[in-house]
């Protein structure tokens, strides 16, 4: 810009307006949107939970790669998961509901256990 032009005094173009008027509703519709994402997001996860928990013997010693199964008695949803070498298993992701857990090892008696009203915050 050079000094004492007279392209200061003149201010923006009706097009240079037009052009921020768009940006600023883009800008508010991008708001909008991942406002109500979020929110969505939000109330998904507040309708879901897991459990953990640790699968010992009867002596109380852990019990490392056991199967653990969780299966939702309405629906029928079947989820699994492996104990760790501490013998912590965690399924995560569970709708709210009532469930059976089932856990089995090779060589150990097979444990089935129901959770009533599971994940309900």
């Amino acid at each position: 810009m050079i000094l004492g032009s007279h392209e200061s005094d003149v201010g923006p173009t009706p097009e240079e307006i037009s052009m921020r008027k768009k940006t600023i509703r883009l800008a508010g519709l991008f708001v909008a949107v991942a406002l109500l994402l979020g929110l969505n997001l939000y109330a998904q996860q507040t309708n879901v939970g897991g459990i953990t928990g640790t699968v010992r013997d009867a002596s109380g010693a852990v019990i490392p790669e056991a199967d653990v199964e969780a299966v939702n008695q309405a629906t029928q949803v079947r989820q699994k998961a492996v104990t760790n070498r501490s013998g912590i298993y965690t399924i995560p992701l569970l709708q709210i509901g009532n469930y059976t857990v089932t856990v089995s090892k090779a060589g150990f008696q097979k444990s089935v256990r129901a959770i009533s009203r599971c994940c309900q915050v």
